[in-house]
Protein backbone atom coordinates (compact mmCIF):
# COMPACT_ATOMS: atom_id res chain seq x y z
CA UNK A 1 0.00 0.00 0.00
CA UNK A 2 1.30 3.89 -0.17
CA UNK A 3 2.12 5.10 3.04
CA UNK A 4 -0.62 7.25 4.44
CA UNK A 5 -0.14 9.88 6.86
CA UNK A 6 -2.82 10.91 9.40
CA UNK A 7 -3.51 15.03 10.05
CA UNK A 8 -3.64 15.42 13.56
CA UNK A 9 -5.09 18.94 15.24
CA UNK A 10 -4.07 19.73 18.91
CA UNK A 11 -1.13 18.93 20.83
CA UNK A 12 1.70 17.51 19.34
CA UNK A 13 1.56 13.60 19.33
CA UNK A 14 4.47 11.78 21.04
CA UNK A 15 2.94 8.13 20.36
CA UNK A 16 0.98 6.18 18.36
CA UNK A 17 -0.54 2.61 18.55
CA UNK A 18 -3.33 0.48 17.05
CA UNK A 19 -5.47 -2.20 18.16
CA UNK A 20 -6.02 -5.01 17.91
CA UNK A 21 -2.72 -5.66 15.79
CA UNK A 22 -2.43 -4.83 11.92
CA UNK A 23 -2.36 -7.96 9.29
CA UNK A 24 1.10 -9.36 8.61
CA UNK A 25 3.20 -7.36 6.58
CA UNK A 26 1.22 -3.87 7.47
CA UNK A 27 2.51 -1.43 10.59
CA UNK A 28 2.05 1.46 12.09
CA UNK A 29 5.51 3.86 12.60
CA UNK A 30 4.28 4.64 16.43
CA UNK A 31 6.44 8.63 15.39
CA UNK A 32 4.20 9.56 13.19
CA UNK A 33 1.17 7.42 12.71
CA UNK A 34 1.81 6.51 9.50
CA UNK A 35 0.06 3.32 7.89
CA UNK A 36 2.55 1.59 5.18
CA UNK A 37 3.31 -2.41 4.15
CA UNK A 38 2.22 -4.74 2.00
CA UNK A 39 -0.14 -7.21 3.79
CA UNK A 40 0.74 -10.76 3.53
CA UNK A 41 -2.37 -12.33 4.59
CA UNK A 42 -5.72 -11.98 3.63
CA UNK A 43 -8.24 -10.40 5.97
CA UNK A 44 -12.27 -9.81 6.02
CA UNK A 45 -13.14 -6.04 6.97
CA UNK A 46 -11.37 -5.38 10.03
CA UNK A 47 -11.71 -2.24 11.99
CA UNK A 48 -9.04 -0.79 13.82
CA UNK A 49 -8.83 1.90 16.38
CA UNK A 50 -5.33 4.08 16.33
CA UNK A 51 -4.56 6.12 19.38
CA UNK A 52 -2.23 9.26 19.38
CA UNK A 53 -0.93 9.80 22.58
CA UNK A 54 0.71 13.10 24.26
CA UNK A 55 1.13 14.05 28.15
CA UNK A 56 -2.01 15.61 28.18
CA UNK A 57 -3.93 12.61 26.93
CA UNK A 58 -4.96 10.75 23.94
CA UNK A 59 -7.38 10.51 21.19
CA UNK A 60 -8.68 7.89 18.55
CA UNK A 61 -9.92 7.22 15.27
CA UNK A 62 -10.98 3.73 13.87
CA UNK A 63 -9.83 2.87 10.38
CA UNK A 64 -11.45 -0.72 8.32
CA UNK A 65 -8.91 -2.66 6.50
CA UNK A 66 -9.84 -5.38 4.15
CA UNK A 67 -6.69 -7.15 2.44
CA UNK A 68 -8.38 -8.97 -0.73
CA UNK A 69 -6.19 -12.31 -2.24
CA UNK A 70 -4.56 -11.74 -6.00
CA UNK A 71 -6.50 -12.43 -8.91
CA UNK A 72 -5.78 -15.35 -10.62
CA UNK A 73 -4.07 -14.60 -14.06
CA UNK A 74 -2.42 -16.36 -16.92
CA UNK A 75 -4.13 -19.66 -16.53
CA UNK A 76 -3.08 -22.15 -19.44
CA UNK A 77 -3.38 -26.05 -19.65
CA UNK A 78 -0.65 -27.89 -20.86
CA UNK A 79 -1.20 -29.44 -24.28
CA UNK A 80 -3.72 -27.77 -25.41
CA UNK A 81 -5.49 -27.58 -28.21
CA UNK A 82 -6.41 -31.52 -26.91
CA UNK A 83 -6.88 -34.20 -29.70
CA UNK A 84 -8.85 -36.90 -28.10
CA UNK A 85 -10.24 -40.82 -29.73
CA UNK A 86 -13.64 -41.92 -28.69
CA UNK A 87 -13.58 -45.13 -25.97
Amino acid sequence: MTTVTPTVSGGAVDTWSVTPALPSGLTLDTSTGALSGTPIVVISSTIYTITATNTGGSSSTTVTVVVNDVIPSSIAYSGNPFTLTKD
